[in-house]
This record gives C-alpha cells, sequence and structure tokens, in this order.
C-alpha cells in the first residue's frame, strides 16, 4: 500500500521593483514599478521517520539565499545578470523554483502572487485539474422572515 502523500506550504514575502519594456508604449507596467511579492514554496510527499514532509525550517534556510538575491531589488538587474528573461510573474516562477529544488527533495510547486488577486503557479502539472469549490444554498423565504426548506 502506498503512503498517504501530504502537501505542506510555507509562504515568504519580499518588495521588489520591475519593469516591462517589451510592452506596447502606454501600458501601465512599461514603466517602472514596484510589487509586495508574496511566494508559497509548496512540497509534497510521505511523512519522513520525523513525520513531516519537509520541516518549515528547512524550507527557510532554502529561501534564505533568494530573499537576499531578490528583495528590495530591481528585479530587471537581477534577471539581466542571471539571463532570465523579461521580470513577468512567470518568469520570476520559473527563477525560483530550480533554486529551491535543488535544496528541498519534496519541492512540488512555487506560487508567485505579484498582487493580492493575481497569481502564478509554476510547474502545472497534466494530470492535475484545479478545483474549485463553492457553497451554495438555495432557499425559499417564508413570510415570517425566517428561511424554509429549499
Amino acid at each position: 500500500m502506498n503512503a498517504p502523500q501530504f502537501e505542506v506550504a510555507k509562504e515568504f514575502r519580499f518588495e521588489a521593483a520591475h519593469s516591462l519594456p517589451h510592452l506596447p508604449e502606454g501600458h501601465k507596467c512599461r514603466r517602472p514599478h514596484g510589487h509586495s511579492y508574496k511566494v508559497a514554496v509548496v512540497c509534497r510527499g510521505p511523512l519522513d521517520e520525523r513525520g513531516f514532509v519537509v520541516d518549515y525550517a528547512e524550507i527557510a534556510e532554502a529561501w534564505k539565499p533568494l530573499d537576499e538575491m531578490l528583495d528590495h531589488r530591481d528585479l530587471n538587474e537581477v534577471f539581466a545578470a542571471n539571463r532570465a528573461g523579461a521580470t513577468t510573474a512567470e518568469n520570476l516562477a520559473a527563477f525560483i523554483y530550480p533554486r529551491l529544488a535543488r535544496k528541498l527533495p519534496t519541492l512540488y510547486r512555487i506560487e508567485v502572487y505579484e498582487t493580492a488577486t493575481t497569481v502564478v503557479r509554476y510547474p502545472v502539472y497534466p494530470n492535475e485539474v484545479a478545483k474549485e469549490f463553492r457553497f451554495e444554498a438555495a432557499h425559499r423565504r417564508k413570510s415570517t422572515g425566517r428561511c424554509g426548506s429549499p
């Protein structure tokens, strides 16, 4: 029987500036601007002898060099020095992933939040289906003002 799989995540935040000069004139992201990035480091696997997929302290230790490289930096300069392409959130996720994968054997995915409402997940696995769960309740309201049966 296969051991059950668990998924754990640790979030990190950093501030950085960038611009996307390849975008058309007038596009707001062409101009230099900054973000308060949030990165979720997601690991997956069975529990080890300690009862962990990975110790959160190990994730934090693996993140330290990236924090030094990215926090309060101009990502255009960082990416140019590392030949990493345009400073999109997608390329940022692809930039972070291999640097952590070398240190975290259970690394499954990186999630980069450029804003509170935008996220890039990398990598995305072909057999994985994203699910969104919503709870919807239908009910009728009786004249008493209380909910009745659906």
